[in-house]
């Protein structure tokens, strides 16, 4: 297994079906192909209609795997997740988001191309009810970006010396 998505999940039905049809079309060239990739959902005690969808999307694709657990909020929820990944890279995508057909191709291929130990991108807000997207500095790599010269790949001292633009939220990184 090359990829590890974990999701965490809690009261979401409404999101979740958007979330897991997007994570299910990123082009990875097939499960026996490089880019094959599991789904680790960790249902953190829902008690809306998520455990259902969560089953039914799992009966369709084998790469989908549930946990249950009772509710103890997303540190735990991440921590399941990490102890039965498989992958060689790991990342998180929350279940109220979504994301572009390509990004696991896309990112998989830049870390492997550039022996990256962690893979970090833009993530654009939603703002539903006017149907528009906007960038929001907390989960941008705009000021990095910018600090570091406009030079996409970085070392560890640069991330020392900038630490602080970078977002820390889980969901626009993937780890080695």
């Amino acid at each position: 297994m090359r990829l590890s998505v974990i999701v965490p999940v809690y009261n979401v039905e409404k999101f979740l079906p958007r979330c897991l049809d997007s994570l299910l079309r990123q082009d990875m060239g097939g499960v026996n192909s490089d880019y094959s990739y599991e789904i680790i959902c960790v249902n953190d005690g829902s008690t809306d209609g998520s455990s259902e969808i969560l089953k039914e999307y799992q009966n369709r694709d084998s790469r989908i795997k549930i946990v249950n657990k009772k509710h103890e909020g997303k540190e735990s929820v991440n921590n399941w997740g990490l102890e039965i990944s498989s992958g060689k890279y790991i990342t998180f995508v929350d279940s109220k988001d979504w994301i572009c057909e390509d990004t696991f191709k896309r990112a998989y291929d830049k870390l492997k191309s550039e022996k990256l130990s962690m893979l970090m991108y833009q993530i654009l807000n939603y703002h539903e009810a006017n149907n528009k997207f906007y960038s929001d500095s907390t989960y941008g790599i705009g000021n990095l970006y910018k600090t570091l010269n406009k030079n996409l790949v970085f070392e560890k001292v640069n991330i020392n010396e900038n630490l602080f633009l970078i977002s820390f939220n889980l969901n626009n990184k993937i780890f080695a």
